[in-house]
C-alpha cells in the first residue's frame, strides 16, 4: 500500500496534513535554536517604576480578542462544512484524529515552553521583563508555583498560549477541511469536468482567505507583543535595541505563519498529484486525452495564482510594513 492509498480518508489526510506542517514549523524553530545568541539585550534593559502609557497592553489584548473571535469563527465553519460533507463515521473519525493531533501539537508546545528555548525566551520572556519593573502588574508577572509541581507561570503567559491554542485549532480543523475537499477532487479525476475544478479552486480560495484572516491578526497580536515593553525601556541605545529585536521576532513569526499557510495548501495537492499519478499516465498514452494538470491550467489562470501567493505572504508583507514604518 503506498502513501497516498493510505491516506485516501479525510482523517488521516488530515492529520498527515497537520503534522507536517507542524513539523515544518518545528525546523524553523530548531533553526532558530541554533542560530540565535542565547541573551538580546541585558538585564538592566528596564526602567524601576511604573509607565503611564500602556497603548501595547491595550493593543495587544484588542488584536488578541480579534484573533479569538476569527478563530471560533473559523473553527465552527470548518465543523459544520465538515460534519454536512462527511458521513457520521468519519466525521467521528476527524473529531478524533484532530483532539489527537491537537494535544500533540501542544505538548510540544509545552514542553518548549518548559525546557526554555530560545525561541520562547526572545518571544515572550524578554519581551515582558521591561514590564516586571511595573509594580500594577507585579500579580500578572509574578511567577506561581502550580501545586503539588516544581513548574511555575507568569498569569500574564496565559493570554498567549489562549491565542496560540485557538490559531491551532483552526489550523488544523482548516487542514482536515481541505483534506475532505482534496479526496472528494480525486474520486472525481477519473472523469474530471470543468465544475470540479473550478469547485477546488473555490475550496482553495475560502481556506486561503480564512486562514490568511486569521493568521494576518495573529500577526498583528505578536507585533503588539513584541514591542510591549518599549515604553518602559529608557531611551538610549537599549530601547532601540529592543524595538528592533522586537521587529524581528514579528517577522520570524510571520515567516512561520505564511510557512504553515503555504504548507496547508501545498500538502493536500502534492497528495492529489500523486494519487493523481496513474490517471496522468493514462492520459499520457491516449493521444488526444489532455492530462489532469492540462485540464487544470486551461482553466486556473496565472493571474489567480499570483493572487493566491500574494495573500499568502500577507502575515510576512504585515510585520515587514510594521517594521519598516514602526520603529
Amino acid at each position: 500500500m503506498g502513501i497516498d492509498s493510505a491516506l485516501d480518508r479525510p482523517s488521516r489526510l488530515g492529520a498527515a496534513t497537520a503534522l507536517g506542517t507542524t513539523v515544518g514549523i518545528l525546523t524553523l524553530c530548531l533553526i532558530f535554536q541554533f542560530v540565535v545568541p542565547a541573551q538580546l539585550l541585558p538585564e538592566g534593559a528596564s526602567i524601576g517604576g511604573s509607565n503611564s502609557n500602556v497603548r501595547s497592553l491595550i493593543l495587544y489584548a484588542t488584536s488578541g480578542g480579534i484573533h479569538l473571535l476569527l478563530c471560533g469563527g473559523s473553527i465552527v465553519f470548518f465543523w459544520e462544512q465538515l460534519r454536512k460533507g462527511e458521513s457520521k463515521a468519519e466525521f467521528a473519525n476527524i473529531l478524533v484524529y484532530a483532539c489527537i493531533t491537537i494535544s500533540v501539537i501542544l505538548l510540544v508546545m509545552i514542553f518548549a515552553c518548559y525546557l526554555d528555548l530560545k525561541v520562547v525566551v526572545h518571544s515572550y520572556e524578554e519581551r515582558v521583563r521591561p514590564l516586571e519593573a511595573d509594580p500594577r502588574l507585579a500579580v500578572m508577572l509574578t511567577r506561581h508555583a502550580i501545586p503539588l509541581t516544581q513548574v511555575r507561570f507568569q498569569p500574564f503567559a496565559l493570554f498567549p498560549l489562549i491565542l496560540v491554542v485557538f490559531g491551532v485549532t483552526a489550523a488544523v480543523m482548516a487542514c482536515f477541511w481541505i483534506a475532505h475537499k482534496a479526496i472528494v477532487f480525486s474520486h472525481r479525476a477519473d472523469d474530471l469536468k470543468k465544475l470540479d475544478i473550478l469547485e477546488l479552486k473555490r475550496s482553495l480560495t475560502q481556506l486561503i482567505g480564512l486562514i490568511t484572516v486569521v493568521f494576518t491578526t495573529s500577526t498583528i497580536a505578536t507585533i503588539a507583543l513584541m514591542q510591549i515593553g518599549r515604553d518602559w525601556v529608557e531611551k538610549g541605545s537599549m530601547r532601540d535595541a529592543y524595538i528592533q529585536n522586537g521587529h524581528a521576532m514579528a517577522i520570524f513569526w510571520s515567516a512561520c505563519y505564511t510557512t504553515l499557510i503555504v504548507l496547508i495548501i501545498v500538502l493536500p495537492l502534492w497528495w492529489i498529484a500523486r494519487h493523481t499519478r496513474r490517471i496522468q499516465r493514462q492520459a499520457r498514452h491516449s493521444g488526444a486525452r489532455p492530462t489532469l494538470y492540462d485540464q487544470i491550467f486551461e482553466i486556473v489562470s496565472y493571474k489567480s495564482v499570483t493572487q493566491v501567493g500574494i495573500a499568502t505572504l500577507a502575515p510576512l508583507l504585515t510585520s515587514s510594513i510594521a517594521a519598516v514604518f514602526g520603529s
